[in-house]
């Protein structure tokens, strides 16, 4: 039996691909994993949608969703997030409930290509503490 896709990758997702939102119509052929959160601490920011970045006041984590995509999702989600200009794709870890923690990439913000766009801090929390965005009603 073979693979059409080739390999698969997990992805975390904390913005606009998750469920319900604007860019997850990208995620079609992806398998949500479940729930999760990121085990490094980031801050984030937001206008539109969320950036995160490694370094600065307020660092937390994050809460998202955490999907296996294959190849060619993966090659998408890169140009949505401008890899190498706007965000870096990196492998993180990532807790994903009672299963334990696994390896995933994330998309990172360059500090440097978003300094002038003037987007405010974002610090809306879970229940548990973690970055949540859209911020949880109520």
């Amino acid at each position: 039996m073979s693979e059409d896709h080739h390999t698969m990758h997990r992805v975390f997702a904390y913005g606009t691909l998750k469920r319900g939102l604007k860019n997850h119509h990208l995620m079609a052929r992806a398998r949500f994993l479940g729930l999760a959160a990121s085990v490094p601490h980031y801050r984030m920011i937001a206008g539109d949608y969320p950036v995160l970045f490694e370094q600065g006041a307020g660092l937390l984590p994050v809460s998202g969703e955490l999907f296996e995509v294959d190849d060619a999702t993966l090659v998408e989600l890169d140009k949505l997030e401008s890899v190498g200009t706007l965000y870096d794709r990196k492998t993180v870890a990532i807790a994903l409930g009672d299963a334990g923690v696994t390896d995933a990439f994330i998309y990172i913000g360059r500090p440097a290509a978003w300094a002038s766009r003037g987007w405010l801090p974002f610090t809306a929390r879970d229940a548990d503490g973690r970055l949540h965005w859209p911020a949880p009603a109520g």
